[in-house]
């Protein structure tokens, strides 16, 4: 996949911004990954998917776990961030999104 030249930028801003946090368990001082909430496979320019309001931190085993669960459809999101990222977990403002990809 493609990553833009400020990427590495991009990502420690997502992590400042979510307290350096996992945003599904909670897990703080870990290895944390910036994971796209729209995948990048779902743009025509994959330019379009590297914005702050698409990332979100996760910690490697969280991020891991998206990926391998294929019943995680839908992401669901709160205001700050993400809240949850398995279905059937309540969120605060659920807005989904299909869910494929990093």
């Amino acid at each position: 996949e493609y990553y833009p030249d400020n990427w590495d930028k991009m990502r420690k801003d997502a992590y400042q911004r979510d307290d350096y946090e996992c945003q599904r368990c909670g897990k703080e001082n870990c290895r944390l990954n910036a994971h796209h909430i729209r995948p990048v496979s779902i743009f025509d320019y994959p330019d379009n998917a590297h914005y702050m309001d698409n990332l979100v931190t996760l910690c490697v085993g969280c991020h891991k776990k998206v990926h391998a669960d294929e019943s995680s459809k839908y992401l669901i999101l709160d205001s700050k961030s993400l809240n949850t990222i398995t279905r059937g977990m309540v969120g605060r403002n659920k807005t989904e999104y299909s869910h494929h990809g990093r």
